[in-house]
């Protein structure tokens, strides 16, 4: 039987809200070996290199999701607001993956 992409993630997301950042990837990248196109599993993959510092690792995974804009304005914040504990590391990575600072 699969295992179940959203169990899992909401799974990951919860380890990594608790510190586990390890876990918290291994969740993720089990999403993304069912699904290879989810946005939560690529979020949460490049937001776990990015806050340990792995800012070009970080950028393969959210360049693959819709858009640079998820990073700068996170989609998630209005629903869920997941991503106000990563906020002290969204200014190095936003630089990371936009050197120009395009919008």
């Amino acid at each position: 039987m699969q295992e179940n992409p959203q169990d899992l993630i909401r799974t990951a997301f919860t380890a990594f809200e608790r510190g586990d950042a390890s876990r918290a990837a291994a969740l993720a990248g089990r999403v993304l070996e069912i699904d290879p196109g989810h946005l939560d599993a690529l979020y949460l993959v490049g937001t776990v290199h990015a806050t340990q510092g792995r800012y070009e690792e970080a950028r393969g995974f959210l360049t693959r999701t819709e858009s640079y804009a998820q990073v700068r304005r996170p989609v998630y914040g209005s629903s869920i607001g997941r991503h106000r504990p990563f906020l002290p590391y969204l200014g190095a990575l936003v630089s990371a993956l936009d050197p120009g600072g395009s919008d």
